[in-house]
């Protein structure tokens, strides 16, 4: 069984020797397994934040009804292309990271290890806004078409006289044949 406080008496220690690097400020101060659990936790929320950013890209052209013509030749492709970036953008940001031992501070630290999900973030935000517009432009459209044919109110059995000037196959019928229609409102 691990002592509680010997690991934080050795965490504390270690913070103090590496006190000039801001990234500890992120992530753990532990060593080892835990450490290779922190990277890889954050190398898959970039993953999964930019697979999520090509996911609402592609919806937006799809409820939009985007098509552009540049784009048409490249659609099969387009798929495997956003997939195959969502796997290797955030390699790279984490070989940025390791690989220079970026030491500019909290804030460049921050945004170097952050950058791809706050882009994504940001730009799905907006890419859930235009959806969401479009699905209000759709729902003002029906109600406006619900409520103008609720607003006319009929007597419940009603009956209206309509005559037929075309039956059913299209020719035109006699004339004064007269239909008996009930209408319902329900109130």
């Amino acid at each position: 069984m691990a002592n509680w406080h010997d690991l934080r008496i050795q965490q504390y220690e270690q913070s103090i020797i590496v006190k000039g690097n801001p990234a500890l400020a992120l992530g753990p101060l532990s060593r080892g397994f835990n450490a290779v659990l922190f990277w890889t936790i954050l190398y898959f929320y970039n993953v999964d934040s930019v697979t999520m950013l090509f996911w609402a890209i592609a919806l937006v052209f799809s409820v939009w009804n985007i098509r552009p013509r540049w784009l048409q030749r490249w659609q099969g492709v387009i798929s495997w292309i956003s997939k195959i970036l969502a796997v290797v953008l955030p390699a790279m940001f984490s070989a940025l990271r390791k690989g220079f031992q970026v030491n500019a501070g909290f804030v460049g630290t921050l945004i170097l290890m952050n950058l791809l999900m706050l882009v994504s973030f940001a730009f799905g935000a907006i890419c859930v806004i235009l959806i969401l517009f479009k699905y209000l432009r759709a729902k003002m459209g029906f109600d406006s078409y619900a409520s103008a044919s609720a607003s006319k109110s009929y007597a419940i059995d009603s009956v209206a006289a309509v005559e037929s000037t075309t039956s059913r196959v299209g020719r035109s019928a006699p004339k004064g044949v007269r239909a008996r229609v009930k209408i319902y409102s329900y109130r």
